[in-house]
């Protein structure tokens, strides 16, 4: 993209715009969006016949058949990201409806 008038003005997308990621916030910011559809690609790749058959084996673990456990072990995990990217994308709403902080407060991290 070098040798471009866009490039040159050292501007991103629209002439010198500033650039937002998936989750509303700046392009370094969380992607909630890139994340959610990661989930969603594991999920179903885990939950599908090919990775069901890797553990759908005869043996017992703690009384319990391999499958179900597995089962309810991605379950759960699942449902824990899940939770996490929703309080994820709600600290990013709420850090962009703050805005950012003025010159005279600190920044977070300084007491």
């Amino acid at each position: 993209m070098a040798g471009t008038p866009q490039a040159e003005r050292g501007g991103g997308p629209g002439g010198g715009e500033a650039v937002t990621g998936a989750g509303g916030g700046p392009a370094g910011g969380p992607r909630i969006g890139e994340r959610s559809i990661g989930l969603f690609v594991a999920a179903v790749f885990l939950l599908s016949p090919i990775g069901l058959a890797i553990f759908s084996v005869p043996q017992l673990a703690f009384g319990f058949p391999v499958l179900a456990l597995y089962l309810f072990g991605v379950w759960a995990v699942i449902i824990a990201l899940l939770a996490g990217l929703a309080r994820l994308g709600e600290a990013s709403e709420a850090a962009a409806e703050a805005g950012p902080p003025t010159a005279g407060e600190p920044s977070g991290g300084e007491a």
